[in-house]
């Protein structure tokens, strides 16, 4: 996240899509897609979901941010890509929510708060950004604000994440049931 946005602010990289008001980056776009494509995956891994769970969580946050990135080139596309993206979205919560719950309540007790902080932390802050991208995208936010409040929130769920997840390693390996 820091390397993209600095590349960004170099101007290295970026390119004024037509579709869109705000400026967009290729590294903050490798870069954004390599992270939420590993925390989605990793939340994933961490409830005990099966590979196949994982991956598709994974996939759909790689496919939601190429999704956006290739609506912003043409209008008649935005609604469509933004359609997509909060569908994406949608799903996860879903998955998140109910199927991988269900796998994660077989867990231990330190594995599953685990996973709810780590499940809470990220979809609340990957919604917000969602929401900034929506209102910087229509223009009621300047480049600067946009990405400022974005590269934060990016921040926020990469540190956040890495917190949960260093700070209780141990409970990935203990056994089921035990607390």
């Amino acid at each position: 996240s820091g390397v993209g946005a600095l590349l960004q602010a170099r101007g290295i990289g970026t390119y004024n899509p037509p579709a869109v008001e705000t400026e967009s980056s290729v590294p903050q776009f490798i870069d954004d897609t390599i992270a939420y494509v590993a925390l989605f995956g990793l939340t994933g891994v961490i409830a005990g979901a099966s590979r196949q769970m994982s991956f598709l969580l994974a996939g759909l946050s790689a496919g939601s941010r190429v999704v956006i990135e290739i609506g912003s080139f043409r209008e008649s596309l935005v609604g469509i890509a933004l359609l997509l993206s909060l569908s994406s979205y949608a799903i996860r919560i879903y998955l998140l929510w109910w199927p991988v719950w269900r796998t994660a309540k077989q867990q231990n007790d330190r594995r599953k708060l685990l996973f709810r902080k780590s499940r809470n932390t990220l979809m609340f802050l990957i919604g917000v950004s969602i929401l900034v991208g929506i209102i910087g995208a229509s223009g009621l936010l300047t480049n600067f604000v946009q990405q400022f409040i974005l590269v934060y929130i990016d921040f926020f769920i990469r540190i956040g994440f890495v917190g949960f997840l260093v700070s209780n390693i141990s409970a990935l390996w203990e056994d089921e049931g035990t607390t």
